[in-house]
């Protein structure tokens, strides 16, 4: 049974959302539960759900390979390594086109906006590429075995720090 990602949803909510729980691996390689923050975003008077702080590093992961795709965009031509895609995992065309939408609606868009950094579509890469990124994000989330459990409803979700 797949969960569906609410605390990625690019348009955030109006009033704070029941936390999500998701497993991950933690430093010791062990799969914990934790449960996502929900904060307010007053420019967007919108509500987001973030991962727990102690998960930090794999968020980096994604950014790392957002940011690997984005230099495409500005990368001199003799610099600029094209992402590989991963052949192990298979994506429709319409999941990899919803995906990268999301992530231009969703973080990607905040996220330059929050360190003022120049903000580049991710819509506009080449297709492949646009492919390449949403498999290795797929790839890294299987390394991390992130998952979605699904909303917190009250119970004891374990957020210890990483050992």
């Amino acid at each position: 049974m797949t969960i569906a990602n609410h605390w990625a949803d690019p348009v955030g909510y109006e009033t704070a959302p029941p936390r999500v729980r998701y497993r991950i691996r933690d430093g010791s390689g062990a799969s914990v539960e934790r449960a996502t923050s929900v904060a307010y975003d007053a420019k967007r008077q919108r509500y987001f759900h973030s991962l727990a702080p102690f998960d930090q590093p794999f968020a980096d992961g994604i950014v790392d390979l957002i940011q690997a795709a984005c230099a495409y965009f500005h990368a001199p031509e003799d610099e600029y390594a094209a992402l590989g895609g991963v052949e192990q995992i298979r994506i429709s065309d319409e999941k990899v086109r919803t995906r990268i939408a999301r992530l231009e609606q969703g973080e990607h868009d905040r996220g330059a906006e929050r360190i003022s950094l120049e903000y580049y579509p991710l819509g506009d890469l080449p297709f492949e590429q646009q492919r390449a990124l949403i498999e290795r994000i797929e790839e890294h989330k299987q390394r991390w075995h992130f998952e979605i459990v699904g909303e917190d409803v009250g119970e004891d979700v374990r957020e210890a720090a990483p050992a």
